[in-house]
């Protein structure tokens, strides 16, 4: 078996970046979301199981799963993780435990449109990531910087990528 660094073979994934970089294309992610009644829903993606998402009961929902926005803050903070353990893992940096906390402050929220507010989703998140490695400070700050800079979902979030909707009947 290949020597594996935070759990990752880092040959595979220096591999994966070579064949990027000498050949870069465009990749599609998808998913499809199920409305299941109700408020709630659940999304599945490639062949792995559906996960479900719900809203408060204050909300209507039966508050069984996170809601859309925590699933939102997850994907951030799963992304940032997952870049800072690949990161980590090509430097040869040992990770003993990493732990992302997502925060989001919605100023009026909208609450599922009724209520008319100009921006309805977030106004500020923030981030805070928590390390124990016995790797130098230093380097680990320069990884977690570079892990935010370059998350697809926090690029995604922070440029406000345009949607492009449509209905079919």
């Amino acid at each position: 078996m290949p020597p594996l660094v935070n759990g990752i073979e880092v040959a595979a994934l220096r591999e994966t970046a070579a064949r990027v970089e000498a050949a870069p294309k465009e990749a599609t992610s998808r998913s499809t979301v199920m409305w299941h009644g109700g408020l709630k829903s659940a999304a599945q993606s490639r062949d792995k199981p559906a996960v479900e998402i719900d809203e408060p009961g204050a909300l209507g929902g039966q508050n069984s799963a996170a809601t859309p926005v925590e699933m939102l803050l997850a994907a951030l903070g799963s992304c940032v993780i997952s870049m800072v353990a690949a990161r980590a893992a090509d430097k040869g940096l040992e990770i003993r435990s990493m732990r992302a906390e997502v925060e989001g402050t919605i100023n009026k929220p909208s609450i599922l449109g009724l209520v008319p507010t100009d921006n309805p989703g977030f106004s500020s998140i923030s981030l805070r990531m928590f390390v124990d490695s016995p790797a130098d400070r230093t380097m680990l700050q320069e990884i977690f910087e570079f892990a935010v800079r370059r998350s697809p979902v926090g690029s995604t979030i922070a440029r406000g990528t345009p949607i492009e909707p449509q209905l079919t009947l």
